[in-house]
C-alpha cells in the first residue's frame, strides 16, 4: 500500500524539524566503473565505493528558536556533520528509514515578494549510511527503565548489526544527566529468549548518536530501552539497520 508523504518526519542533530520541511529527497547511489572490454556482447562494471549520494530538504522559514534555519546554519558554518534521522511514515517502531550522516553544502534562504520566504539544505552523504528501521519514540518520565514497542524483523530473522541512529530530541533533565539508551534483541516478543544487547550509547545532551556497524547477531526481535536515574527526563528516537 502507497504512503503519503504528509507523515514524513525529519529530525536533524537531536532537533525535530519536521513542522519547518515540506519535501525531502535522498538519493543513494553506489559507483560503479566500466570494465568493459572488445569482444564480450555486454557491458561490464566493478563495484566501487560501497554508497554514497545526496540528500536535500525544502520547507519554510518562521524566524523562531531552535527552527530550521537556526539548525541548518549551524551545520552550514561550522562545517559539521548533519545527521539526518528521515522516516517515510512517522516514527512508530517498524516503520521504514534513513540514518544519513550529511555535511551541508548548499544552505539557500529564498525571499520573493509575493512568496514565502524559504529555506532549504542541500547536502552529500559522509559516510555509512543506515537504511533500517523506526525502533519508535521513547518519553522517560519515571526512574524506571522504559522500552519502546518491539519489532518484529520476521519468522527466522537471524543477521548481523549493521548501525543505529539515536537522536536525542529533548535534552536529558535532572538526575546525573545521562542516560543509557540500548537496542535489544531475543528470539520472542516478551524478550526472554536469548536476549542480548547489540548497541548502547550515553546520551547526555541534545543531539544524534551514532552506534557503528559491530560484528552482533541481530534476532527475529528488537527493541529501544532507556535507563534513566530518579527524576530525569528525555526524549528519544531511535533506527537500527541489520543485514
Amino acid at each position: 500500500m502507497p504512503l503519503h508523504g504528509k507523515n514524513t518526519k525529519l529530525l536533524c542533530n537531536g532537533y525535530d524539524l519536521t513542522s519547518f520541511f515540506n519535501a525531502a529527497d535522498a538519493k543513494l547511489s553506489a559507483a560503479a566503473a566500466d570494465a568493459s572490454v572488445f569482444g564480450p556482447a555486454y557491458k561490464q562494471f566493478e563495484a566501487g565505493y560501497e554508497f554514497g549520494g545526496s540528500f536535500s530538504a525544502d520547507g519554510l522559514w518562521t524566524g523562531t528558536a531552535g527552527e530550521a534555519q537556526a539548525i541548518l546554519a549551524a551545520a552550514f558554518t561550522g562545517r559539521s556533520l548533519a545527521y539526518w534521522t528521515y522516516l517515510l511514515n512517522g516514527d512508530a517502531a517498524g516503520e521504514p528509514g534513513f540514518g544519513l550522516p550529511t555535511i551541508v553544502n548548499t544552505h539557500p534562504v529564498t525571499s520573493v515578494l509575493t512568496e514565502l520566504v524559504k529555506v532549504s539544505a542541500d547536502c552529500e552523504i559522509s559516510g555509512d549510511s543506515l537504511i533500517g528501521i523506526s525502533l519508535g519514540a521513547i518519553a522517560q518520565r519515571t526512574a524506571a527503565s522504559q522500552t519502546a514497542a518491539g519489532v518484529d524483523l520476521g519468522a527466522g530473522f537471524a543477521g548481523t548489526f549493521a548501525g543505529a541512529l539515536i537522536q536525542c530530541t529533548v535534552a536529558v533533565a535532572g538526575g546525573d544527566g545521562s542516560v543509557v539508551v540500548t537496542v535489544e534483541t531475543a528470539d520472542d516478543s516478551g524478550f526472554s529468549v536469548n536476549l542480548g544487547t547489540i548497541a548502547s550509547a550515553t546520551v547526555t545532551a541534545l543531539g544524534a548518536y551514532l552506534v557503528p556497524e559491530a560484528a552482533m547477531t541481530v534476532r527475529r526481535y528488537v527493541r529501544l530501552k532507556a535507563a534513566c536515574a530518579a527524576g530525569e527526563t528525555v526524549t528519544l528516537h531511535g533506527l537500527l539497520q541489520a543485514r
